[in-house]
C-alpha cells in the first residue's frame, strides 16, 4: 500500500519535518507516539516511541509486513505513489476544478486526482522534458493551501516541461502556480511553465535551464508583494533584457493571477492583448516623466542592462525600489502613471540653447494624459524634488 493509504487508517495524523505522527493502533495511545515515514522507493517506515513491535502494529491494523513495501515497478518507472487517477474519474475533484477554478472540461481531463485521508485532492504530475514522471504534488480541495509530494526528496523542476517545444522558441510564460498554467492552457497557450513551490520557490540554474533557449520570457507571477519579489528574482536569474512583467489588468480591475482572470470570463483575445502589451521591443533608453513640469521623474530603461536601477514601472505606476536594513526590497510608488519622452527639442534664441522634452503619459487605469513640455533644467530640479518628496501623482 502507499503511505497515504496507510495513514488513512490511523487516528490523529499530523505532519512532521520527517514524515508523520499518529496514534499507535497497538496500544492505548492518548498521545500520538507512532512515527511514520516513507522512502523514495515507497517503503513505509514505522517506529512506536512507546515500544510496540512492528508485528504488533501491523497485526492491529490487519495488514501484513509485506504491505509496507511498494510493489516492484517496471524498469525505468519512477517510484510514484499509486492511487492517482484522471480527475474526471473523481467527481468531487472535477466539480471543484470546474466550479471553483473555472476550468473547462478539456483542461480538467488533463489533470489528476486522488483520495487521501483528509479527502479528495488534485494531483499535479511533475515530469521531465521527455515526459518521464518525477513526482506527484498533492493539493487538497478547499481554500486552505496545503501541499505534499510523493516521493519526497526529489529535486524540484518546473511544472509543464513535457509540453514545451524541445528547441525553445520566441517566448515562454512563467506563472506562480499550477492552476495558473492550466488556466492559460485552457484558452490555448502552450508555452507555459510554473515554478514548483509558489513565491517561495528556490530558483536554481538546473531548474531554470530549460528556459535558456527562449528569446523572451513573460513573467506572470501573482500581482501581490510575494509575486513581485518572485518576479524580481526570476529577472535576476534569467536576465532582465529578455524578461517582461505581465499583470492581468482590465481597466481598474486588477486580477491576482491568470486563474482569477479566467474565472472572470477572460477569453484568449483578452489574454493576448495583455500578454502582447508586455512583449514589445524596449528602447535602449526609456525615460518616464509626469505630465507636469514640476513633478518630472526620469526613469532609466529596464532594457539598458541587467540592473534596471532604483526606478521601475510596476502595474502602470512609476516606483522606486528601496532596501531595508536586512536587505529586503521595498517598492515605493512615486506616481500613479507611466510617462515617456517622445521628442527632444533644442530652442536657440541666439544667446543660449534651451533643451526641452515632450512627454506623453498614461494613468495606471489606462486613461491618457495630455502631452507636456519640460525643459532639461526643470527635469533635473523635479528629479531631485521627487527624491525628497516621492508622493507625486497625476
Amino acid at each position: 500500500m502507499t503511505v497515504q493509504e496507510f495513514l488513512s487508517r490511523l487516528d490523529r495524523v499530523s505532519k512532521t519535518h520527517t514524515g508523520w505522527m499518529a496514534c499507535c493502533p497497538a496500544h492505548e495511545d492518548a498521545r500520538p507516539s507512532l512515527s511514520v515515514a516513507a522512502t523514495d522507493e515507497g517503503r513505509i517506515l514505522l517506529r512506536c516511541f512507546a515500544g510496540c513491535e512492528l508485528a504488533a502494529i501491523v497485526e492491529a491494523m490487519r495488514i501484513e509486513v509485506r504491505d509496507l513495501f511498494a510493489e516492484p515497478a517496471a524498469p525505468g518507472t519512477p517510484a510514484v505513489a499509486s492511487g492517482v487517477v484522471p480527475a474526471t474519474q473523481l467527481p468531487e475533484v472535477a466539480t471543484w476544478l470546474r466550479e471553483r477554478r473555472g476550468l473547462p472540461e478539456g483542461e480538467i481531463a488533463r489533470l489528476f486526482g486522488a483520495t487521501t485521508r483528509t479527502g479528495a485532492a488534485v494531483v499535479f504530475r511533475y515530469a521531465d522534458a521527455s515526459g518521464a514522471l518525477l513526482y506527484d504534488k498533492y493539493r487538497p480541495l478547499g481554500d486552505r493551501k496545503v501541499f505534499w509530494r510523493t516521493p519526497r526528496g526529489r529535486s524540484s523542476v518546473l511544472y509543464g516541461l513535457a509540453d514545451l517545444p524541445k528547441d525553445g522558441g520566441a517566448r515562454v510564460i512563467v506563472v506562480e502556480g499550477e492552476l495558473d498554467l492550466h488556466a492559460l492552457r485552457a484558452v490555448g497557450f502552450d508555452s507555459v511553465v510554473s515554478v514548483p513551490d509558489g513565491a517561495g520557490s528556490r530558483l536554481t540554474p538546473e531548474m531554470l535551464q530549460p528556459l535558456g533557449g527562449y528569446e523572451r520570457i513573460l513573467i506572470a507571477t501573482d500581482a501581490d508583494d510575494p509575486g513581485e519579489e518572485l518576479a524580481r528574482r526570476l529577472r535576476q536569474e534569467l536576465g532582465a533584457k529578455r524578461c517582461r512583467r505581465v499583470v492581468f489588468r482590465d481597466g481598474d480591475a486588477l486580477f491576482k493571477d491568470a486563474n482569477d482572470a479566467l474565472k472572470a470570463g477572460w477569453t484568449r483575445e483578452r489574454f493576448d492583448a495583455v500578454i502582447g502589451s508586455a512583449d514589445p521591443a524596449v528602447p535602449a533608453a526609456r525615460r518616464a516623466a509626469s505630465a507636469s513640469a514640476a513633478e518630472t521623474v526620469l526613469v532609466e530603461s529596464e532594457g539598458q542592462g541587467d540592473d534596471p536601477g532604483p526606478y521601475r514601472l510596476i502595474e502602470g505606476q512609476i516606483c522606486r525600489i528601496r532596501h531595508d536594513r536586512e536587505g529586503n526590497e521595498l517598492v515605493q510608488a512615486l506616481a500613479n502613471f507611466d510617462a515617456r519622452i517622445f521628442e527632444e527639442v533644442a530652442y536657440d534664441d541666439g544667446v543660449e540653447v534651451v533643451r526641452a522634452f515632450k512627454v506623453r503619459g498614461r494613468l495606471a487605469s489606462g486613461t491618457a494624459l495630455a502631452d507636456a513640455r519640460v525643459t532639461a533644467a526643470e527635469s533635473a530640479e523635479a528629479s531631485a524634488t521627487a527624491t525628497l518628496h516621492p508622493s507625486c501623482s497625476a
